[in-house]
């Protein structure tokens, strides 16, 4: 197995784990994983609140946490 796909299972849960680490920093990962599971968060919500990660990773907040996934933390 590639060093890059360890500690990866061929599943959705595997691929989706490995999509959000290999574009987002731990914290964030988390947060999206446990957003994307929360059915309390909207799809609107959900949209909004990865956006906004997005934009503030590139700022170098790597602890931003959007109002909408404010209860997740």
């Amino acid at each position: 197995m590639a060093k890059e796909t360890e500690g990866y299972s061929n599943d959705r849960n595997g691929k989706l784990s490995w999509l959000l680490d290999s574009h987002y920093n731990l914290y964030h990962a988390d947060m999206i994983w446990n957003a994307m599971h929360d059915d309390s968060v909207t799809v609107q919500d959900f949209i909004h609140g990865c956006t906004m990660i997005h934009v503030e990773e590139g700022k170098d907040n790597d602890e931003f946490v959007p109002d909408e996934f404010e209860h997740l933390k």
